[in-house]
């Protein structure tokens, strides 16, 4: 429910000062109107919309530094479990982190775009749960929970051989270097969605100079 909400909003698909009608959303969904004002309210209490009484949820919006905070943090969280995953990680791991990027290359080549995204999530979760740091995922989790939860990835083209960078890096269990390369590849995808959020209008009427 919050995620299809906050996909419009990521997507352009409702623009700031909109108003959310629960009816519509609700049948879109094949769900009563209920779960679909809890989770308005959920995403009022995260600042996304603002319930105004009597006339019911308006869309309050991001701005593009909202955006690259979240896309900071979680770079920032994304280095540092790829950095415990490199002390961590055994030759087993790394074996099986190269059949996921074998199939994830094939997926790119043959145009499998919902199996290049299934894959490129999984790279990423089979890393996290090397690192053996369940409170930093459980951040990197909540991070993640105000991002879209699929965004057609506009940054596949951009970051695909960073994966083998930091599947070399972890196979040299080198630590500062893969975290440096997480890190570089969660900022590179994030410049990416942010042209495309860019392009959608999200940002439009905002002060592009505002989060330099």
């Amino acid at each position: 429910m919050m995620a299809h909400i906050r996909n419009l909003v990521f997507s352009g698909g409702v623009r700031r000062g909109d108003f959310l009608r629960l009816e519509p959303i609700a049948e879109e969904l094949g769900v009563s109107t209920t779960p679909v004002r809890e989770g308005m309210l959920a995403l009022a209490s995260e600042g996304l919309v603002e319930l105004i009484p009597r006339r019911g949820f308006v869309v309050v919006g991001l701005t593009r530094e909202d955006v690259q905070d979240l896309l900071w943090a979680q770079a920032a969280i994304a280095g540092e479990l790829a950095a415990r995953s490199a002390r961590k990680i055994t030759d087993r791991g790394v074996e099986h982190l190269v059949v996921i990027q074998e199939r994830h290359d094939r997926a790119a080549r043959e145009g499998e775009f919902a199996e290049l995204d299934r894959l490129g999530h999984e790279f990423h979760r089979y890393v996290n749960v090397t690192a053996a740091a369940p409170r930093l995922a459980q951040l990197l989790g909540a991070t993640l929970q105000h991002m879209p939860q699929r965004f057609v990835a506009p940054h596949v083209r951009v970051t695909l051989h960073q994966h083998l960078e930091i599947l070399d890096a972890l196979r040299r269990r080198d630590v500062r270097g893969v975290r440096s390369q997480m890190r570089r590849h969660c900022l590179a995808a994030g410049e990416a969605i942010l042209a495309h959020m860019e392009h959608q209008g999200v940002f439009e009427g905002q002060d592009p100079t505002a989060a330099a």
